[in-house]
């Protein structure tokens, strides 16, 4: 049987629909997904951040500053 997505990606979108909820959103965006996959913490996007010089926990939070306020900014 053919499985479309990984046991990572799964848990990225499980983690992006928190992530919606958590926000008071009503749908997942690519906002969501992104927070969701930070979450999820697989390897081999850690490895690509840290390698752009990018910390995870900082860009969680900054992404969810700028998306927490969405409408107040409309």
């Amino acid at each position: 049987m053919f499985e479309p997505f990984t046991s990572e990606a799964k848990a990225s979108l499980e983690h992006a629909g928190r992530e919606a909820r958590s926000l008071g959103d009503g749908t997942v965006g690519t906002e969501h997904v992104l927070l969701g996959v930070l979450r999820a913490g697989e390897a081999r996007t850690l490895d690509a951040l840290a390698r752009a010089g990018i910390e995870r926990e900082a860009l969680r939070k900054r992404v969810r500053e700028l998306f927490a306020g969405d409408d107040a900014s409309s």
